[in-house]
């Protein structure tokens, strides 16, 4: 087993920064090809994390993301320091109404990933999202 390739990154808490997330993932190697091809659930998952932190969490301050490419998972960690909210908790469905243009992205999340984990440490809110490979 090979050591992990880990990326460290600062987001501006704001929408346009998840394609600065989706640029990382399209640029770390994983397996024959990168992150976001061989486990395209986890770019999806960590889009819709950063754009529910944005939008619902209010930071104030940069959000730190991590990303680590194993042999075998690819593990996404999103810090922020905005209001607590668990994106893991409860069971996500979609939204009544098919044509609702907001409403799904807690259902994307943890369908698009196999282990979803959130905890509140002081004022950091912690949201870990892991997929295999």
């Amino acid at each position: 087993m090979s050591a992990a390739t880990r990326l460290e990154l600062m987001l501006e808490p704001r929408l346009s920064s998840t394609e600065r997330l989706l640029d990382a993932l399209h640029g770390l190697p994983c397996g024959r090809s990168c992150v976001a091809e061989e486990a395209p659930g986890i770019a999806l998952a960590a889009a819709e994390a950063l754009t529910n932190i944005v939008r619902h969490g209010l930071p104030l301050r940069a959000i730190a993301l991590s990303i680590e490419v194993h042999d075998d998972r690819v593990v996404v960690e999103l810090r922020d320091s905005g209001r607590a909210f668990d994106m893991c908790a409860g069971a996500a469905q979609l939204p009544p109404d098919p044509l609702a243009e907001h409403g799904r992205g807690l259902f994307l999340i943890r369908e698009s990933v196999d282990a979803c984990d959130y905890r509140r440490v002081g004022a950091e809110n912690i949201h870990r999202l892991e997929k295999r490979i």
